[in-house]
């Protein structure tokens, strides 16, 4: 607050005491100094000095040494010590050199011998005046120096304060915190009778924290459009300074109703992105003002928390960024240890089903229930081969064959089948609008997405319970999305299932959409829905939300990017097929999987049509064999992914080794994904794992030279 005055510098006047028992003389001396422009005044003896002093005020006396009886010198050194400011000239007729120096010793000045001359008077006078000056003038520097040093010392002290808040702001770990101590600071710093601080949050301040009577608002319009200290700080982004109450009214109470006639000092908190994080204000007693120093300690200490506020922001961005980036890596690494473990179950499954389709036809015509077993055999490793096209669509190892479709047909086609296949325990509503924008999605990837939320909500129901199924536009401010943990924003068409099921506690929704994880029994999931779900949004470039929380249901949102322009349908390129030959086949195919089992069926495979099989599992070998003239060869048969040459290498080199020999590659994974490739390295057919018998010799059928 504001500090107390200075004094004031002692100023010399020209006033000039004569102290002298003979009457006449003092009256003539005070006649001759009055003609010269000096105020004079006389006492004729020492008892009448104190009161002339004390009315007249005098900066030079003229003391006669011999005043009657008394001493001139002692009361000059009595005169000296009551009023150090007074300078003492001694007069005298008959005084020697000795009693000259006595009276300077006892603090006189000068010494004028009587009779003296006006120009020694006036000469002895002007050195007086002129020592008063040069005393006046240090007495005001020491002054003003003594000032000095007591503002540098209290700025010193309150800077030390500053520091040390300085240090407990930076140990601070969010900013609600931070303001709090920030205001709790200025207010004990400028000793204010109270203030407020306000927090952006959306639209609006939002009050953190209060000190004093306790009237801020618990809001303030970011856009605020009256005149008032918060309106105008809001407006203006500058800090604004009111004193009084004629002030106040001028500028209106907003922030502080109540309060009337006192000081106030608002002040911005910038964001660094041409707005305000936040705004705060301080209050004083009616009595006190905010100085010039209370002010540039308020901006010291602000912009220093404007700086901490940018730490802690950017710090709670980096953790999100590293959380997002930690997820990113966990869902990339489970899709590439899914998409090889279901290329590797691909290998399993084709020998299992080939060679349960080899035993089902030698036994097809038996009178016993062997051929019923192997076809179960077939359907259950038909089945593991439909959750092994989910895995690998998790992985995104399953193109899909996305268009622009229209959402509230597609959604029709699935509450239909919704109605049908849901049990009447539970309420299906529906809520879609006619028109929507259209979204690029695989119309398949999107019936199964509707259908496994669905599914999932009945099993959350526990068969009884109400699902909703709505669509419309919905624009994303800062979301994040719940399965890839992506910040993102924008306009999109939502697609929301809603339960009003048992919910999901917040450990298990943060674990939802990772593969294998699931809360049902075992035997009743795989845990592969919602992390289908996840690989099938992210392909279409959309985003998921997730809301639940225990005991009160479940919502996902799909929100999809609108099509700007329709896409068409791109199917897979459909490779014609010829009739299977009625013939067999004759001649010998070289066939190379580095796995015995696959090799071994498809030599029995071609075994039963009719050709012999040389059967290799070192794709090296086999290039060797290539390279054998000798060796007769009608068709090569190849795995793609092999140690040493894969099945492309292992192409190309046929290509030049044996000319016009057809060439047909196997793979675990979707041909769709590797046709184009396939097509430039020249390979007559390609085949996906696992595959059934006839369509594996239909191929070779269609090729056989």
């Amino acid at each position: 607050m504001q500090q107390a005055q200075r004094e004031k510098p002692y100023q010399p006047s020209q006033r000039v005491l004569v102290v002298d028992d003979d009457e006449d003389f003092a009256a003539s001396l005070k006649d001759m100094l009055e003609l010269a422009d000096y105020q004079a005044a006389v006492a004729n003896s020492p008892s009448e000095v104190s009161d002339v002093i004390a009315a007249f005020q005098p900066s030079v006396a003229l003391i006669d040494i011999k005043l009657g009886g008394h001493d001139g010198t002692r009361l000059a050194n009595r005169l000296r010590t009551e009023h150090p400011q007074l300078l003492c000239v001694m007069m005298s007729a008959f005084t020697s050199a000795e009693a000259a120096i006595e009276a300077l010793r006892q603090g006189a000045y000068d010494y004028l011998r009587k009779p003296f001359h006006d120009d020694d008077l006036f000469a002895t006078l002007g050195r007086c005046f002129q020592r008063l000056s040069l005393e006046a003038q240090t007495h005001e520097a020491q002054t003003s120096l003594k000032h000095r040093n007591e503002e540098l010392e209290q700025i010193n002290g309150r800077l030390q304060r500053v520091v040390a808040w300085m240090q407990r702001a930076n140990a601070v770990e969010s900013v609600p915190a931070l303001l709090t101590c920030l205001l709790d600071q200025l207010t004990a710093e400028c000793n204010a009778s109270g203030g407020s601080v306000y927090i952006a949050d959306g639209d609006a301040f939002a009050l953190v924290h209060e000190t004093g009577a306790r009237h801020a608002y618990p809001t303030l319009p970011t856009q605020s459009t009256d005149h008032g200290i918060y309106g105008r700080l809001i407006a203006t982004q500058e800090p604004v300074y009111v004193d009084g109450a004629i002030e106040l009214n001028r500028h209106g109470r907003s922030g502080w109703p109540g309060y009337e006639g006192e000081s106030v000092v608002a002040f911005p908190l910038p964001d660094g992105r041409g707005g305000l994080s936040g705004v705060t204000a301080l209050h004083s007693r009616r009595d006190l003002r905010f100085s010039e120093q209370d002010r540039e300690i308020c901006l010291i200490l602000i912009a220093f928390a404007v700086e901490v506020i940018r730490m802690l922001e950017t710090h709670e961005e980096r953790i999100e960024l590293e959380a997002q980036f930690q997820h990113t890596q966990k869902m990339e690494s489970l899709g590439q240890l899914t998409g090889g473990v279901a290329h590797d179950f691909n290998n399993f499954l084709a020998s299992i089903l080939g060679y349960t389709e080899l035993a089902a036809l030698r036994v097809r015509d038996r009178d016993d229930e062997t051929y019923e077993y192997l076809q179960q055999i077939g359907s259950a490793g038909k089945r593991a081969s439909d959750v092994i096209a989910k895995m690998m669509a998790f992985s995104r190892m399953e193109p899909s064959r996305a268009s622009a479709i229209d959402v509230p047909a597609a959604l029709s086609d699935v509450i239909s089948m919704l109605n049908v296949s849901l049990p009447s325990s539970i309420e299906l509503q529906a809520s879609v609008p006619d028109t929507l924008p259209p979204v690029v999605v695989d119309p398949v990837n999107l019936h199964q997405m509707v259908m496994n939320l669905c599914i999932n909500a009945r099993d959350a129901m526990s068969g009884k319970g109400r699902i909703t199924v709505s669509a419309d536009v919905f624009e994303a401010v800062r979301e994040t999305c719940t399965s890839c943990k992506v910040g993102f924003s924008g306009n999109f068409v939502e697609l929301r299932v809603t339960d009003n099921g048992s919910g999901m506690s917040e450990a298990v929704a943060a674990r939802a959409f990772e593969p294998f994880f699931t809360t049902k029994e075992v035997g009743k999931g795989t845990g592969m829905g919602l992390a289908l779900i996840h690989g099938m949004m992210h392909e279409a470039g959309g985003h998921i939300l997730l809301r639940s929380s225990e005991g009160t249901g479940t919502a996902f949102s799909l929100l999809f990017p609108p099509a700007s322009i329709a896409a068409t349908d791109s199917p897979a390129t459909q490779r014609s097929s010829a009739h299977i030959r009625a013939e067999r086949l004759s001649g010998h195919a070289l066939v190379v999987d580095d796995d015995p089992s696959i090799a071994r069926l498809i030599g029995q495979c071609l075994k039963q049509r009719g050709c012999e099989a040389l059967i290799m599992n070192d794709s090296r070998e086999a290039l060797a064999t290539l390279k054998d003239t000798d060796q007769h060869l009608a068709m090569l048969i190849a795995d793609l992914t092999m140690p040493g040459l894969t099945g492309v290498d292992l192409i190309q080199q046929a290509a030049s080794l044996r000319p016009g020999m057809p060439t047909i590659l196997m793979t675990g994974y979707n041909t769709d994904q590797y046709g184009d490739m396939l097509d430039s390295v020249g390979a007559s057919g390609f085949i996906r794992k696992p595959f059934r018998l006839s369509a594996f010799v239909e191929l070779v059928e269609q090729h056989w030279p």
